[in-house]
């Protein structure tokens, strides 16, 4: 007596069973089958995500479409007339900025973005602004040398300049290197 798989041994008893489902179970039997069955139902769920995700991508296509070409339209319009009119523009704009971001991270991770940086310049531009709105509504007036060192007295006159010159030995540091 021979063994046979229970599943042809149901297909024995049921002679109605069309040739597709026999041909279904056959290729259910095979393991290879199998353990790839075993694996789409693992990731069912990440499977179920897929298909939304690509449905939802194909129901906004439309909408898609219009946002990418309104921004190419956008990017055009910013590069100048003439710029732009085809895809060689657009690549060429492309080429330069990727060409470019090394200098812009260079600078981005460099002292001018550093939180004291930003503070003197900052401290620098209030006192630009501040000093020539007092030079503004001060009345005109000749200085001459006695006054000259009277300004010099002056403590916050005294510390400006003190401040220039430590900026110009720094300059002439960086100057020579």
């Amino acid at each position: 007596m021979t063994t046979t798989s229970p599943r042809k041994t149901a297909a024995a008893v049921d002679p109605g069973r069309s040739l597709a489902a026999e041909s279904l179970l056959q290729r259910l039997d095979d393991p290879k089958t199998a353990a790839a069955l075993h694996q789409l139902l693992d990731n069912a769920e990440l499977l179920a995500l897929g298909v939304t995700m690509l449905d939802e991508l194909l129901r906004r296509s439309e909408t898609i479409a219009g946002n990418v070409s309104s921004t190419l339209a956008e990017v055009r319009a910013s590069a100048g007339p003439g710029a732009g009119e085809n895809a060689t523009d657009l690549g060429s704009m492309l080429k330069t900025l990727r060409e470019g971001l090394p200098m812009i991270a260079g600078l981005l991770d460099g002292p001018l973005t550093q939180p004291r940086t930003i503070a003197a310049l900052d401290s620098i531009a209030g006192a630009v602004a501040e000093g020539l709105d007092e030079a503004r509504t001060r009345v005109p007036h000749k200085l001459g040398i006695m006054g000259l060192f009277a300004e010099l007295r002056d403590q916050e006159t005294a510390r400006g300049i003190q401040t220039l010159l430590g900026v110009a030995r720094s300059l002439g540091r960086r100057a020579n290197a």
